[in-house]
C-alpha cells in the first residue's frame, strides 16, 4: 500500500525481487480504480504457505502384547447408563482395549466409548475402531409438503411482526432496523424468525423459560435482565403468549399453548 497517513487500500500480490512486486501492487491498483500514484510503497505484511508431507502408515502392525492393570474403576455416565470403566496412562498402553475405557495421556484424555475398541501400533499409535452397530433411530415421518407450508407460515407471521414493529418513531427500528422477530415453542425453542438483525435471536429462549410458569392469557410481559436472555439493558424484549383456548394455563398439564410470538429490539 501508500506510505500515507491516510487510510489506502491494500493489494496482496505473489512475491519476488522489488521490481517485480511495485509492478505487480501497480497494475492491481490500476485496475481497480484507474490510475496510480507518484507515492512510497510500504509493505504492511509478508505471509508465508509452508506445505509438508507427514509420514504415512503404509501398514499398520498391532501390538499384541497385554495391557498393564488399570489405576483405577470409575463410574462413566454414557449411552443413558453408568457403566465401570477403567482408567489407563497413555503410556502403559500395549494391546487393544474395549470400551469404556477412560484413557489419560499428557495432552489429552480419550475416552472409549462402549462398543468401542482402541488398538495400541507397533509405532505407539492408537487407532479407535467401532464393534458393534449402533440401533436404528426411529425417525418420525413427515409430509414434505405440509412441512413447507407451516415453515413459510410461521416465517410469515415473524416477518409480519416485523413489519408492525417497524412503524416506531424510533431511529434504531425504523432506519436502523435494529430489532428481531421470532417465534418459540412453549419450551423456548425456536420454530422461525426473519430475516432482520439475528444477533438477539440466541438469547430470546431463555426469557421465555423464565416466564413460562407465570403466563396467563392475555398477558404481555416486557423484560431487559441481563441474567435472563437480555443482552444489554437498552434492548427491550416483548414476549406476548399465544393460546388455543381463553381458559388456557400454561403450567396446567392439559395446557394445549400454540407458542410464542417475540420481538427483540432496543429502545
Amino acid at each position: 500500500m501508500y506510505a500515507m497517513k491516510e487510510v489506502m487500500p491494500r493489494f496482496i500480490v505473489d512475491f519476488g525481487d522489488i521490481e517485480t512486486i511495485i509492478s505487480n501492487f501497480q497494475d492491481a491498483h490500476r485496475q481497480r480504480f484507474g490510475f496510480i500514484m507518484d507515492k512510497t510503497l510500504m509493505v504492511e505484511a509478508v505471509s508465508v504457505e509452508v506445505i509438508g508431507v507427514t509420514k504415512k502408515l503404509d501398514k499398520v502392525v498391532l501390538n499384541k502384547d497385554t495391557n498393564a492393570s488399570p489405576l483405577a474403576m470409575v463410574r462413566m455416565y454414557t449411552y443413558n447408563a453408568f457403566h465401570e470403566t477403567p482408567v489407563f496412562l497413555r503410556e502403559h498402553l500395549k494391546g487393544s482395549i474395549p470400551g469404556p475405557a477412560i484413557i489419560i495421556a499428557t495432552e489429552s484424555t480419550i475416552i472409549i466409548e462402549p462398543g468401542w475398541e482402541g488398538k495400541v501400533t507397533s509405532e505407539g499409535y492408537l487407532i479407535l475402531t467401532r464393534k458393534t452397530c449402533l440401533p436404528e433411530k426411529k425417525i418420525a415421518s413427515f409430509d414434505p409438503v405440509m412441512l413447507e407450508i407451516f415453515n413459510n407460515r410461521f416465517i410469515s407471521i415473524a416477518e409480519q411482526m416485523g413489519y408492525v414493529l417497524n412503524t416506531a418513531y424510533s431511529v434504531n427500528i425504523k432506519e436502523r432496523l435494529d430489532f428481531s422477530c421470532a417465534i418459540f415453542d412453549n419450551k423456548g425453542n425456536l420454530i422461525a424468525s426473519a430475516p432482520h438483525i439475528p444477533v438477539h435471536i440466541g438469547s430470546m429462549g431463555e426469557c421465555i423459560n423464565l416466564l413460562k410458569h407465570k403466563i396467563q392469557p392475555g398477558d404481555v410481559f416486557m423484560l431487559n435482565s441481563p441474567y435472563h436472555g437480555g443482552t444489554h439493558l437498552p434492548d427491550i424484549t416483548v414476549v406476548t403468549p399465544v393460546f388455543d383456548k381463553d381458559n388456557c394455563r400454561f403450567q396446567s398439564p392439559s395446557c394445549r399453548c400454540r407458542g410464542y410470538c417475540s420481538w427483540f429490539h432496543a429502545s
